[in-house]
């Protein structure tokens, strides 16, 4: 029972990470852009449960998917000292549904 409880926290907790967009690929077909923050420990696997819930039982055809990271870096102090770097990666899923 506990363990149950559990698991549907963490895919609810997975799937708040994610965002969707929607537009067309170069196919015509309708293609969903799912973007999931890998702060916190969260990894691409957010991202294929929203594809999941998108597309349900039909299924899915992965057009692309990404890692991006930004870094912003400050520098203070007058020789150049670098006083804190701060790095966000996000990634990115773009699925067709079948």
């Amino acid at each position: 029972m506990l363990r149950n409880l559990f698991v549907a926290l963490s895919i609810i907790a997975l799937q708040a990470c994610a965002t969707t967009q929607t537009t067309y690929g170069a196919d015509g077909r309708t293609t969903h852009i799912i973007t999931c923050s890998a702060s916190g420990g969260v990894d691409m696997i957010s991202c294929f449960v929203e594809a999941g819930d998108i597309c349900k039982e039909r299924g899915y055809d992965v057009v692309n998917q990404e890692l991006d990271v930004a870094t912003d870096t400050v520098v203070g102090g007058s020789e150049g000292y670098v006083g804190s770097m701060n790095a966000q990666s996000v990634h990115v899923l773009m699925v067709a549904c079948n």
